[in-house]
């Protein structure tokens, strides 16, 4: 029979929800970025 580890359950939940709170920010920071870039100069 498995051994019930209900601990590892809630270690893992907080380890996703950190893990996709550092990944929403970073893209946050990436769309900035991205937005206050100007547009290229024309070419040719």
């Amino acid at each position: 029979m498995d051994i019930v580890r209900p601990d590892l359950k809630r270690k893992k939940f907080r380890r996703n929800v950190i893990t996709a709170s550092v990944v929403a920010i970073l893209v946050a920071v990436a769309v900035l970025f991205l937005l206050r870039l100007k547009p290229a100069s024309p070419t040719g």
